[in-house]
């Protein structure tokens, strides 16, 4: 695999957390990493008091890790069982 494709997603590193302000202020949202408070939106979770949705909300911000470290995994690079330990740390809300 080339990693000099372009992607059409958003680049990644991706973040969750509460989406603050409005009359939505329980809710969920994923978006690129840095823009929190404001930015676009990536995915709308829904709500914050839901442990199935938080879970969905860190699955969702690791998205683009787990897509490197796959890569990384398929082109055989040196690091890459790190790379995807720590993938699925963030996807699984471990990460510190």
């Amino acid at each position: 695999m080339d990693n000099k494709t372009k992607t059409k997603h958003t680049p990644g590193p991706w973040e969750w957390g509460d989406l603050p302000g409005g009359r939505f202020t329980n809710e969920l949202v994923v978006r690129p990493a840095g823009e929190f408070p404001h930015g676009e939106w990536i995915a709308d979770v829904g709500s914050r008091y839901d442990d199935e949705r938080r879970a969905n909300a860190a699955l969702i911000a690791a998205a683009p890790d787990l897509l490197a470290a796959a890569q990384a995994a398929l082109e055989d690079r040196l690091g890459w069982r790190r790379e995807l330990h720590r993938a699925v740390e963030k996807a699984t809300g471990a990460e510190a």
